[in-house]
């Protein structure tokens, strides 16, 4: 059974787009959110939280069927991304293998890519698992349970990157055909680009 649990970072306050709430920014025929949450269904992604900030996380809750998503509250998101990821660390349950770690402004990331760092992280339990694309890495990125305490610990300006260069002999790098896993949103040029 795949104990392996999603956090989708959505607590930004979107600055650069005017304020508007990236989670549910249109995209197809529904928004990001929900581009990701069905991705991530079809790949065997069933245990998944979602961080939003405070002001955003009862217009996302209404707008939109999370399908089972729970919604983590970040109460201080200008802290930065690692604050986001602390918060969700700390509703995980004990059984919980690792996390599925992507980001709300990346909604073009395929099913495929899911399914296969997925696959990549049960066969080599313990590693960090990253997509790569040609010689670009992106997300979602896998963390095994085993550096959730460093995660929790570690300072708000250094993020998960520094975590990664700590130890390089735990990462392992999946080739993925997916320019989605590193084509983030977070200007209005940017959005107009994914919309073409």
């Amino acid at each position: 059974m795949n104990m392996h649990y999603a956090v989708i970072l959505a607590a930004g306050r979107g600055k650069r787009l005017g304020g508007r709430i990236k989670a549910l920014l249109p995209f197809m025929s529904h928004t990001f959110i929900e581009e990701i949450i069905d991705n991530m269904e079809s790949a065997g992604l069933f245990n998944r939280m979602v961080v939003l900030n405070p002001d955003g996380a009862e217009r996302v809750k209404n707008a939109v069927n999370l399908k089972g998503t729970k919604i983590v509250i970040n109460p201080e998101p200008d802290r930065g991304m690692l604050s986001s990821i602390q918060c969700a660390l700390k509703e995980m349950p004990e059984d919980c293998e690792g996390m599925v770690l992507h980001l709300v402004d990346h909604p073009l990331a395929k099913t495929d890519t899911y399914k296969k760092v997925l696959e990549a992280a049960q066969s080599s339990p313990g590693k960090i698992i990253i997509p790569e694309c040609g010689p670009r890495h992106g997300h979602p990125t896998v963390f095994p349970s085993k550096f959730f305490p460093e995660i929790l610990n570690g300072p708000n300006d250094e993020g998960v990157r520094s975590l990664i260069r700590k130890h390089p002999e735990d990462v392992i790098y999946v080739s993925v055909t997916d320019s989605g896993i590193f084509s983030d949103v977070d200007t209005g040029e940017q959005f107009d680009r994914i919309q073409r």
